[in-house]
């Protein structure tokens, strides 16, 4: 895991067109500050872990101890750590952590700014985990129907959409294969960007697809209830 000071101006990918603040990039050798774990805020860490950003094919390990996790079970679903981030926003700054980030504070009892703790907060304020039945459910569909349910939920917000390219995403998308489609200044940007994003990474990664369609169901619904008057 690279390592960047808490605050420090993000810059691990780029491409951001908003300015992010690093925290909770660990690795050995760096101390970091520690305190009491709030389990209120571990219990939101997961939930923000939930939706990730910026997936990547490869994993990073804590590098703290010597076994450190790959994932985590939570809410019915695996859910991968060390391949993606968390973003979060309090008072005017967005935050950008590794999602072993929840990892670090349940484990190591690493003790973030307390902006990340609101951020955080506030962020699995807004999300409502789908029940272990309806994870379950998910589960239980092949992979096709699995982007069949994922592609039905999304069209009808890139229909609405007005700009062209979430159109043009989808259909680049085939019935199976991956096609890279979302800019990579949209993805993390835009709501749409996201569920695109993760529809890409659901045809490409059946180790975590069912969990990657509960994130698909859970964002449709969050934008569905923003977007209505």
């Amino acid at each position: 895991m690279p390592y960047f000071p808490d605050l420090t101006p993000y810059r691990y990918f780029g491409g951001e067109r908003r300015p992010l603040v690093n925290v909770g990039w660990l690795a050995r050798g760096h101390d970091f500050p520690t305190g009491p774990i709030d389990e209120r805020f571990v219990d939101g860490l997961v939930r923000c872990a939930l939706h990730p950003v910026r997936l990547a094919m490869g994993l990073h390990r804590c590098d703290l101890c010597a076994d450190g996790p790959r994932d985590i079970e939570a809410y019915g679903r695996r859910v991968p750590l060390g391949n993606g981030e968390i973003r979060a926003a309090w008072n005017g700054v967005e935050y950008a952590a590794p999602t072993l980030v929840v990892h670090y504070v349940s484990e190591h009892g690493y003790a973030p700014p307390d902006g990340f703790l609101r951020a955080v907060l506030a962020r699995a304020g807004r999300i409502t985990p789908l029940t272990t039945e309806e994870v379950a459910a998910l589960r239980a569909l092949d992979h096709s129907a699995q982007i069949a349910r994922a592609r039905a939920l999304i069209e009808p917000f890139a229909a609405c959409s007005p700009y062209e390219w979430p159109k043009h995403a989808l259909q680049q998308l085939p019935d199976e294969g991956w096609v890279e489609q979302v800019p990579e200044e949209v993805a993390d940007d835009d709501a749409l960007g996201v569920l695109l994003d993760d529809l890409a990474w659901l045809h490409e990664n059946e180790a975590s697809r069912t969990a990657l369609l509960a994130g698909i169901v859970e964002k449709a619904r969050e934008l569905s209830a923003r977007e209505k008057p």
